[in-house]
């Protein structure tokens, strides 16, 4: 979506696209970033390298959405970026646990939506 920020550090390249785009956003990534367009930012300095792989994206994506859907039946603000930084912060820990539980190879998307729901 910003070809023009694809060379940049990882935590400006997550912060000018948040700014630009007006929303919180993950720049998925060995150590993803959680960017707000205020200029806040968050990295995850732990994941799970063998939960790198097609799908688990759409499960963080799934889960943050779930999360803020919970958000907004409590009164909450959904938008709130700490609350995606949260998310990724749980998608990435339950990587790590299915990793654990698993072993290498092992974790599939389904496997990390399930560890999600522990």
């Amino acid at each position: 979506m910003f070809p023009d920020l694809a060379g940049d550090a990882p935590l400006e390249a997550a912060a000018a696209a948040a700014e630009r785009s007006g929303a919180s956003l993950v720049l998925k990534g060995a150590r993803s970033v959680i960017a707000a367009p205020d200029g806040r930012r968050w990295q995850l300095l732990e994941a799970a390298p063998e939960a790198a792989r097609a799908g688990a994206g759409d499960v963080l994506a799934g889960f943050a959405a779930g999360r803020g859907a919970v958000a907004i039946a409590a009164g909450s603000s959904p938008g709130e970026t700490s609350s995606l930084a949260a998310a990724a912060l749980a998608h990435a820990q339950a990587g790590l646990a299915a990793g654990r539980r698993l072993g290498a190879g092992q974790v599939t998307p389904q496997a990390l939506a399930a560890s999600l729901s522990h």
